[in-house]
């Protein structure tokens, strides 16, 4: 996984926003409900197993990127931290570490 891979398969979906989380997962999607909080940098840095320079989110945390809408994907993508998106992953986040850990 890299974050041109994620990007690329979410950009073939037609999707707005590619997401990728603990080093191997890639999300893709629309939109997002802005509710939650913003992580610091510390908790996305997991490196991409396809190309170490590169983040691939962290252990509860994405890392998100806006894909362009033209037709064509230039590599000087930048990574757009939408904080409602990580906002939202946060807050699940919360809610089952909240949820598992009272058991």
């Amino acid at each position: 996984m890299t974050v041109d891979e994620c990007i690329d398969n979410c950009h073939k979906g037609n999707y707005k926003y590619a997401g990728l989380e603990a080093r191997v997962q890639c999300f893709c999607g629309n939109s997002y409900d802005p509710v939650g909080r913003l992580l610091g940098s510390e908790t996305c840095s997991a490196s991409c197993p396809g190309n170490n320079s590169q983040i691939c989110g962290g252990i509860w945390a994405l890392s998100l990127y806006e894909i362009p809408q033209s037709t064509s994907l230039t590599p000087s993508l930048t990574p757009s931290l939408t904080s409602s998106l990580l906002l939202q992953l946060i807050l699940i986040w919360v809610f089952l570490y909240f949820k598992y850990n009272s058991l």
